[in-house]
């Protein structure tokens, strides 16, 4: 069956580029990584990374295509053994002042590189993520969006399909109608500032800390000397939604700032900070500091703080663009913190590899 389905994608890719006008792209990001883990006190050694394989559309300006798979290797498994995933197949058709898109793809709601309040859609909470990857927030859903435009204002009216588990031989065939999602949003412009105000009726929580009920949400995002952000929603549960008794319970707060500085002829000093309140008084933070040299060089050192517990994860490392599309890059991640913690004293990470766009 899995040899099938890869023939079947592979002759739709070879069918695309053939018949219309597409863009080809493969990324590979290949690591070798040396770790350590606090709760077993050993030291592991493997190869990881991915190989991310996209066709986008390009001959027509209304009518967009994407596909996109995705090759991860499993270390600790069976030889050859992999994980191959269709992370992206959708369309959009943009009409004057219509747009439908259908498909598997990712919409941004809210605003919030790690933590963001406002992603309804997937849910931007979890202080476990992976700092290391191009895209810190990359989830995806199979769903149909419509969008009506005017002027400086649109409003969106979307339906989310549930996952899955299509591994599991006693999950149902039928993903269940309760664990769809539906709502909309609607985007304006006041007083140069862009704010959202939408509305989900989740059935199916998405990532860690997700979760599901009506949530509404509102997203403010500034511009000017320094860019600023921030958003809040609700998460009243469907079993008990009496939102005089819930809507002090369940808020989730999100916010940050970022300001880019020029250094000397070609290199620049980024800063962000973000955070993430919880109605119960648990916070979290995301600081950030990058140093860039043109096109070539960057250095981050970025953290999560965990208020709860007090314990901090760090993560720092370069990527040097040595040719067109080539690059070196290294990454090392530590945590800080007593066993049990969000992070702990003991998790080691260090990591080196190659990555190339063709």
């Amino acid at each position: 069956m899995k040899k099938v389905m890869l023939i079947l994608i592979l002759t739709v890719i070879a069918g695309s580029l053939t018949w219309g006008e597409s863009l080809l792209t493969l990324d590979m990001k290949l690591l070798q990584a040396v770790s350590r883990s606090a709760s077993t006190d050993e030291w592991s050694y493997g190869g990881t990374g991915t190989a991310d394989l996209t066709v986008k559309s390009t001959g027509n300006r209304n009518v967009k295509g994407e596909l996109s798979l995705v090759y991860i290797p499993m270390d600790g498994l069976p030889a050859g053994t992999a994980l191959l995933s269709l992370d992206k197949a959708s369309i959009k058709v943009q009409f004057p002042s219509l747009r439908l898109t259908m498909g598997k793809t990712r919409i941004g709601w809210g605003d919030g590189q790690v933590f963001n309040a406002g992603d309804v859609l997937y849910g931007s909470l979890d202080p476990a993520a992976d700092l290391t990857a191009e895209e810190i927030r990359s989830d995806t859903a199979l769903l149909t969006l419509v969008r009506l435009s005017g002027g400086r204002s649109y409003a969106e009216a979307i339906v989310m399909a549930p996952e899955t588990d299509w591994t599991n031989p006693l999950a149902p065939v039928s993903p269940s109608l309760t664990a769809t999602s539906a709502g909309g949003r609607f985007v304006t412009e006041i007083l140069g500032a862009t704010v959202e105000a939408g509305y989900l009726c989740k059935g199916q929580a998405r990532t860690g800390g997700d979760e599901t009920g009506h949530r509404p949400y509102l997203s403010l995002h500034g511009y000017g000397w320094l860019d600023w952000y921030g958003s809040v929603s609700l998460a009243v549960p469907f079993q008990d939604a009496t939102w005089e008794d819930n809507i002090k319970e369940t808020i989730h707060v999100s916010g940050g700032a970022f300001r880019q500085f020029g250094l000397g002829y070609d290199g620049t000093l980024s800063a962000r900070l973000e955070a993430l309140v919880y109605q119960t008084g648990d916070y979290y933070l995301y600081p950030e500091l990058a140093f860039g040299l043109g096109q070539n060089l960057t250095i981050p050192l970025m953290a999560v703080y965990s208020g709860p517990d007090e314990s901090v994860q760090i993560t720092t490392g370069f990527s040097w663009n040595v040719y067109q599309g080539f690059r070196f890059l290294g990454y090392a991640v530590a945590g800080l913190g007593d066993s049990g913690d969000t992070f702990s004293t003991g998790d080691l990470a260090f990591s080196a590899g190659m990555s190339y766009i063709y």
